[in-house]
């Protein structure tokens, strides 16, 4: 009976074991700088992307940047300048301009589980302190898709967030 119980064990460990992820692919995901909002202990990059339906006019697309602690931080404190030479950058409008909204969303969903995240855009040139570096004037943080709305825009920047439903 004893036996019986190693085996099961075993062949439990080995399975749980298999299935957990291994997140080897990064996935560079290009943000416009003027797309980021504030959001509770953290913040909201997002995009937009026509919807081709007669119901709705766009689809929103959002992600979350994480505070790595219970204070406040700047956005740009929270990233990592990098050179963009090295890496491919997704620009979401491009690369998703034939696809319906529920595929988008499930692509970043997967995405989401088992791969790496990683939001990034150009660094401002009022954020620049010195002379911008022309390697390194692209910012990246790490984040995870948290959903989607449909027909609803950001209209205000500040920490009283406003969305609003656009009418046909």
């Amino acid at each position: 009976m004893k036996f019986l119980y190693i085996i099961l064990f075993l062949f439990l460990s080995f399975k749980v074991f298999s299935q957990e992820k291994e997140i080897n692919e990064k996935v560079y995901i290009y943000i416009e700088s003027a797309q980021f909002t504030w959001d509770v202990l953290g913040y909201k990059a997002y995009f937009h992307i026509k919807d081709e339906s007669d119901t709705f006019n766009y689809d929103s697309f959002f992600f979350r940047i994480d505070y790595p602690n219970l204070d406040e931080h700047s956005l740009y404190s929270l990233g990592t300048k990098i050179s963009v030479e090295d890496i491919e950058i997704l620009k979401p409008q491009d690369y998703f301009h034939k696809e319906k909204f529920d595929s988008i969303h499930t692509a970043l969903s997967i995405w989401n589980k088992y791969k790496s995240l990683y939001i990034i855009t150009e660094i401002p040139k009022e954020r620049m302190i010195s002379e911008p570096d022309k390697k390194n004037k692209y910012m990246i943080w790490p984040t995870s898709y948290v959903g989607t709305m449909k027909d609803f825009f950001i209209t205000s920047k500040t920490k009283s967030l406003i969305l609003v439903r656009h009418k046909n």
